[in-house]
């Protein structure tokens, strides 16, 4: 096989196998993150929403439930990295643990009572 000559030198295994562990735990090991965010201006809130529209499911102002990869992640943030001024905004990633075996989604509300935001939104 094309892989026999590749050797990780770290663990001595095949590079061919160390690189697919590492693609497939990638798949399937999965965290469920709350992503916040407090934009000063307009025209960068919008681009910070267009870009979370992408990545997970809008669930109030401002905030959004995203089941990401490491690898994932980390194209996000770096993604949001670019679009914030570092000195007036802020973006959280709360991270709620592994998806899998999370079971539903539940979300207690106080005041006005929660509804899924299915619809499109659009931020002005």
């Amino acid at each position: 096989m094309f892989s026999d000559n590749l050797v990780d030198p770290i663990s001595g295994g095949t590079f061919f196998i160390s690189l697919l562990a590492k693609f497939l735990s990638e798949r399937t090991m999965r965290n469920t993150y709350i992503v916040t965010y407090d934009i000063c201006d307009p025209k960068r809130l919008r681009k910070v929403f267009r870009t979370m529209r992408d990545s997970g499911d809008h669930l109030q102002l401002s905030v959004f439930e995203c089941q990401l990869t490491d690898t994932e992640k980390t194209i996000l943030a770096d993604k949001l990295r670019q679009i914030i001024h570092h000195d007036v905004d802020q973006v959280l990633f709360v991270d709620l643990g592994p998806s899998d075996g999370r079971g539903e989604r539940v979300i207690d509300s106080i005041g006005l009572p929660y509804s899924n935001f299915d619809a499109a939104c659009v931020v002005v």
